[in-house]
Parts: C-alpha cells; sequence; structure tokens
C-alpha cells in the first residue's frame, strides 16, 4: 500500500500542504503562506508561550487558585488498565497539539500561533475537554534552535500550562524512521537523554518514545521481537532517567502491529502500547477489535493517532464510514484511551480551518472529536481533571458557500486541462476544498491550502480576489466532458455546482492490445486449459531491472478473457529458481498485475480504480494497492519451465461504476519479478512499460480494449 509514502520528505511536505496522518520529523520547513512574504525568516512566535510564575510570588499563588483541579495524580498501568497512583481507572481522551515550531512559523496561515491553539485545547469555557494532549515534537525543530531552547521555548511552557489546566502530557519524540538502523537508535538516545530527566518528576507527563517506527513492516509476530529486541534497550534507557513516568511503545509499519503486545510484552512495568488508525488503512470495526481491542484484553493500549477526513488524498474517510464505525468500537472498549489527530489546519486529518474554526459535518472530524470529549468528560476520570465548564454546541455554520464562478478551460500539449476560477469567500467559515465534477462524477478534491500555497500573492490567506487553477488529466482523444465546480466549507457545506464547461479533446487512444470475450469462463485451476487454446501468449518485452541470465532466468508472457462478471487472467512464467523469503514481496518471484479500470489515465492512483496487484508466487493471497474488497479466485501450478498463475478478478472490485461492455477501455499491465539468490529481487520484465514505475504511476498503463 502506499500510506503516507511521501512522509518521510518530511516537515516541508507538511507546511506546504499537509500531510496524512502525521507530518514527517525530518527535512526543511517551508512558509505555507502563497506569495513572496517569508514567513520563517523569524521564527520568533509573535506572542511567548505562557511563562511559568515566579517562585514565592503573588503571581504564582493566583496561578495556583486559578488552576481548573490541583495537581493531577500520577499514572501508571495495572493488568489491562491506565490507572491513577490511588488505582482509580483512567481513560485518556484528547487531541494531538500542532509542532510548536511549525505553528509559530506559519501563524497566519493557520489562524494562530502555537500558544493560541494550546489555550484553545485547554479552554473548557469554549467547551474543550481534552483530558490529555500530545505533544509532537521533531527532529526539525532541534536542528533549528537546539535541544535547550526548543524546551525552554516550547516544551516547558507547554507541560507547564497542561499542569495548570488539569490536563495530561504526552511527550511524542515525532519520528517516522526505519528501526532497523543504528543511526536513528542514536537520534532516539540523544532525544531522551535530555527531556526524559526534564520531566520525570512531573507526575501529569507520560512519554511516547518513538512515533511510528517504520520498517522492516512484516506483520508477524517475528517482526515484532525483532522490533522489541532493538526497542527494549531504548526503552530501558528512558526508564533509568524516569522510573515512575508512563511509556508508551509504538510498532513498525506505522505503529500498527499493536496486537503483538499481548502475545508477546516489553519488560518493564508502566508501558503502554500505541496503535495509529486512519481510513485509509481499510480497517473495519471487526479488523480494529482484533488488532488493537484483543490485545487490550491483556495489555494497556492507546490509539495515540486517529481522525478522518474527506480531502486527505492517502487516508480519506467520512464521519460516516470511518468516524461512527470507530466511536462505537472505542465506546465498548472503555479501557483504551485515545488522541485524535490534529488540532491544525495543514497537517491531515485537520481539526481547525486556517481561521481556527472547528471543522465538523460529515467530511471533518473537529466537532466530532469535541463533541465525544464533551460527552465524556465523567468518565473514568481522576477528580483533578478539568471538566467544568460550558455545554458543547455544534457548529453554526450551516449555510453553502457561493458557488464558484468565471471557469476557464485551457487545454496543454500533453493532454491535460488547466482549469481556472475565482475563488470562493464563506461568509462564516473557510472554504477547505474545492470539487471538480467531470460527467457528473466527482473526479478530485482540491485543498484550499494547496491552492493559497501556488498563487503570487503577498498575503494569499488573508486574500479574497483570488484567480485559482488545477490541472486535470485522464481525458480520452475523441470524447467530449462537461466539467463542473463546487466550493466546500470547514463544516461540510457544499455550494451549488458551477455553471458547465465542455471540453473536447481531440485525436485517438492508441490501443495497444485487445481482450476477447470469453464463450465460458474458464476453471481456474491454474492449467491452460481449452478455453485459452484460440489466444496467442502476449510475451513479456522490456527488464526494467537487473540482467537475465540465459533465456531459462525470465520470461513468458500473459494471455486473458473478459465476460460480464470478470477479468480473467492467465499468466506462464519461464523461471529457473524458486524464491519466496522476502519480506517485501516484490523481492521475491511474484507476478504483478496493473489495472485502470476506466482508463482514466492518471499520473497517481486515484483511490478508485487504479490498482496493483502483485501475487507472490504460491501463495494464496494478494498484496499491492488493492480494491477495498480484493476478493478474486486463483490458482497456481508448476510447469517444465517455471510456473503459472490463473485468476479471476471481478468487475465489481476493478471498475464498479463502469459498464462493461465490448469496446470498453482498460488500463492494463502485466509484469514479473525474479529472485535467484534469496536475497532479493536480480530481474524484472514488464508487458508494456519500459519502467519500474507503474506502481506510482497508472498513466504508465497500456490501453487495451475489451472485443466482442
Amino acid at each position: 500500500m502506499h500510506r503516507r509514502r511521501f512522509l518521510q520528505s518530511g516537515l516541508a511536505a507538511a507546511a506546504t500542504v499537509g500531510l496524512a496522518g502525521c507530518p514527517g520529523g525530518e527535512g526543511e520547513s517551508t512558509t505555507t503562506d502563497g506569495g513572496g512574504s517569508d514567513a520563517t525568516d523569524d521564527p520568533t512566535p509573535t506572542h511567548s508561550p505562557t511563562e511559568s510564575p515566579a517562585e514565592g510570588t503573588d503571581e504564582e499563588t493566583d496561578a495556583e487558585t486559578d488552576s481548573a483541579s490541583g495537581r493531577l495524580p500520577r499514572l501508571r498501568t495495572e493488568g489491562s488498565w491506565i490507572v491513577t497512583e490511588d488505582g482509580e481507572r483512567f481513560t485518556p481522551r484528547g487531541a494531538n497539539l500542532i509542532e510548536p515550531l511549525f505553528g509559530d512559523q506559519n501563524e497566519r496561515n493557520r489562524g494562530g500561533t502555537y500558544m493560541d491553539t494550546l489555550e484553545l485545547a485547554t479552554d473548557t469555557a469554549d467547551a474543550w475537554y481534552n483530558n490529555v494532549l500530545r505533544l509532537p515534537l521533531t527532529n526539525y525543530a532541534i536542528d533549528e534552535l537546539g535541544y535547550e531552547e526548543y524546551a525552554t521555548r516550547y516544551v516547558d511552557p507547554t507541560v507547564e500550562h497542561c499542569k495548570e489546566q488539569g490536563v495530561y502530557c504526552i511527550v511524542d519524540y515525532h519520528i517516522i524512521q526505519n528501526w532497523d538502523d543504528e543511526s536513528v537508535h542514536a537520534d532516539v538516545r540523544e532525544f531522551w537523554d535530555f527531556f526524559a530527566p526534564r520531566y520525570a518528576d512531573e507526575p501529569h507527563v507520560l512519554y511516547e518514545f518513538w512515533n511510528e517506527p517504520q520498517e522492516p513492516a512484516d506483520d508477524t509476530l517475528e517482526n515484532w521481537n525483532a522490533w522489541k529486541e532493538v526497542a527494549q534497550p531504548l526503552v530501558d534507557r528512558i526508564r533509568d532517567d524516569a522510573p515512575d513516568t508512563p511509556i508508551i511503545v509504538g510498532s513498525p509499519n506505522w505503529t500498527s502491529l499493536t496486537k503483538y503486545a499481548a502475545e508477546s510484552p516489553f519488560e518493564g512495568e508502566n508501558l503502554i502500547y500505541a496503535g495509529h488508525i486512519y481510513p485509509g488503512d481499510g480497517k473495519s470495526a471487526q479488523v480494529f477489535e482484533e488488532d488493537y481491542g484483543a490485545p487490550a484484553d491483556e495489555v494497556p493500549v492507546m490509539i495515540t493517532e486517529w481522525g478522518f477526513d474527506a480531502i486527505d488524498d492517502v487516508q480519506p474517510g467520512t464521519r460516516s464510514n470511518f468516524g461512527e464505525p470507530f466511536k462505537q468500537w472505542l465506546d465498548g472498549r472503555e479501557n483504551i484511551g485515545w488522541t485524535a489527530w490534529c488540532l491544525d489546519s495543514h497537517w491531515h486529518p485537520t481539526m481547525l480551518d486556517f481561521d481556527h474554526n472547528v471543522t465538523g459535518g460529515e467530511l471533518y472530524h473537529g466537532h466530532f472529536v469535541k463533541q465525544w470529549l464533551a460527552e465524556t468528560r465523567e468518565d473514568n476520570v481522576p477528580d483533578a481533571i478539568a471538566r467544568d465548564g460550558a455545554d458543547y454546541e455544534g457548529p453554526s455554520d450551516t449555510e453553502a458557500p457561493p458557488i464558484p464562478e468565471n471557469l476557464e478551460l485551457t487545454p496543454n500539449d500533453d493532454g491535460s486541462v488547466t482549469l481556472a476560477w475565482d475563488q470562493v469567500t464563506d461568509a462564516d467559515t473557510r472554504v477547505m476544498h474545492y470539487n471538480v465534477f467531470v460527467n457528473d462524477e466527482l473526479r478530485q478534491q482540491i485543498d484550499t491550502i494547496s491552492l493559497l500555497n501556488e498563487v503570487d500573492a503577498e498575503n494569499a490567506f488573508a486574500a479574497e480576489d483570488l484567480r485559482f487553477e488545477t490541472t486535470l488529466e485522464g481525458f480520452t482523444p475523441g470524447e467530449t466532458y462537461k466539467i463542473h465546480l463546487s466550493a466546500v466549507d470547514s463544516c461540510s457545506n457544499e455550494s451549488i455546482i458551477s455553471r458547465m464547461k465542455t471540453h473536447k479533446v481531440s485525436g485517438e487512444v492508441d490501443v495497444v492490445a485487445e481482450i476477447p470475450k470469453a464463450d465460458s469462463p474458464p476453471t481456474i485451476d491454474g492449467e491452460l486449459d481449452d478455453s485459452w487454446s484460440d489466444q496467442e501468449r502476449t510475451d513479456f518485452q522490456h527488464t526494467v531491472i537487473g540482467e537475465l541470465d540465459g533465456d531459462g532466468d525470465l520470461g513468458g508472457g500473459w494471455r486473458a478473457r473478459w465476460d460480464a462478471d470478470a477479468l480473467y487472467v492467465h499468466v506462464d512464467v519461464v523461471d529457473d529458481r524458486k524464491s519466496v523469503d522476502s519480506e517485501a514481496k516484490y523481492n521475491d518471484d511474484a507476478i504483478e498485475v496493473y489495472v485502470d479500470g476506466d482508463y482514466s489515465n492518471l499520473s497517481s492512483y486515484d483511490g478508485s480504480n487504479d490498482f496493483q496487484i502483485v501475487f507472490p508466487r504460491d501463495a494464496p493471497s494478494v498484496t499491492g494497492t488493492l480494491p477495498n474488497d480484493p476478493s478474486l479466485e486463483m490458482a497456481w501450478s508448476d510447469t517444465e519451465d517455471g510456473y503459472a498463475l490463473e485468476a479471476a478478478i471481478p468487475w465489481s472490485a476493478l471498475a464498479p461504476e463502469e459498464t462493461i461492455e465490448a469496446g470498453h477501455l482498460l488500463g492494463f499491465d502485466v509484469h514479473v519479478n525474479d529472485d535467484d539468490s534469496g536475497d532479493g529481487r536480480d530481474a524484472k520484465m514488464n508487458w508494456y512499460n519500459e519502467k519500474d514505475d507503474s506502481w506510482d504511476n497508472p498513466s504508465a498503463f497500456a490501453a487495451v480494449e475489451l472485443a466482442g
């Protein structure tokens, strides 16, 4: 899967267009202000973070008197629960803050400073009832400021503010790095050698020692144990400096292997096991229970990241298809705490717009989280938690934004089209994104922040008369298309769609191959039976990785048939040596089938009907970029010079919105990987694409027509 694949590019990507799930902790910062002014020239915050009152002063006395709740009790674990030092059960519920330096460097573009966001998150008078806040700290900020300045300028005031407001604080080392890299271990040690003793005596502080360990990412107990062997000494090192502080432990593959914690827990006390859950993972409530609920019967579990955001390219989700099922599951698991991602307008999934308004409705989860916190503020919390304040009120903006106007289409030489329109300004909340419809179907959702970053304006985020544009792809030569646009605000109110623009594409599609219709469906047994007898094999043409060692090393080709129910594929592979021992299946012997179900011919996977289906040799299941329901029938067989695969892939998975009939166009390709030595992929051959980029670029697929 391509889950948040681009996060490794770091905070620069976060600043420019926002990230799905988590911001990267590495790299350079980039201003999110559209235009010439540089919001990062002076990193000094516009407002200084709250300073602690001087010891022994009247100000200190006033602060104690005004405190919401006094001293928070130290937390520990007891069985599968997080409890107070007196054994009172506690369910942490709260949100993730923005990284502080990013928040201040981009103050104008996100509606406030970091401290504004922190104060909002602890304002019970505004019905915010977070009982815990997670503070992500990044290597970028450490490199910019150094440990001591970072701590004194941001982390110390946050820890103090949370204490004053009766809120627990998770100090999170927010790195997304491979866990088998010793240089990363050195960074972890350095970070916690500084921070672990600093807040060891603060009873309201918890430590999350490694946000998201990455690869090796195999979903196996063996991989968990290998990670544990690496991570245990790091946890022990923190424990030496902070003997009583609860430590939250992540896991490989975006902190998703939580299920193995109960079977093979770390050594030590007061350990909590993290999980990160987003809708793009494709996980149902049943999977939530298997992967995160079941281990919580044995060990403490906390979901330290979750959220949904309909326009997130990598982790799209809505209140209906993710938020409500997630809440229903967690409401039945009171011992599992959570912190939602993220109190910001740039780091997706977002809970604020760029005027600091809370997002809401079907498409954004700010109000969903806020209401949940208000409803549960009395449930499993110690007396010291702040719970008195205003009643929750839903979003006040129920009016749709104005209709986008002055649409203009400009064809480009590469077959794409530039769509331009006038900025839409909403009277109450910000317009968060624009929907582009092609032939009455949603083609693209465009984040307003990305548009504001691209315009040439001195302060784009304050402007109201801008001209936006975007590039549309996936047009078939000779066809005519209707294009509309709508605007959606941060409360999910959508405008009436704009007037239609018509685009006629010149030229013709270069159809590379035809797939004949099957008189009757083949028997899926791996054998080349009579149903394939009248079709010649289409051979692999291009060696795109490695060099071949003779005709028997790697070769073969494919056949395909179709009917109203499915696409049938038979692949013969010439391969003189079998190898299936790698963690990443593309490094083994494996067949890759690529399908673009409507030949949209886009340069990136559309999340709808563009698929990479990887068939590891002799395996009973598939991997890759798959349909939501990758149910298919498949069978393997050995041949004299290698092996064969036969598969039936239903159209209900490949092209659920399409009418499948003769003349229908598909994007299509077949590749084969070869591992001879057992230590990684030695060669790869493709039928059509002359590069190895189809996994990321559906426009590299061949145009194939279903023949009658």
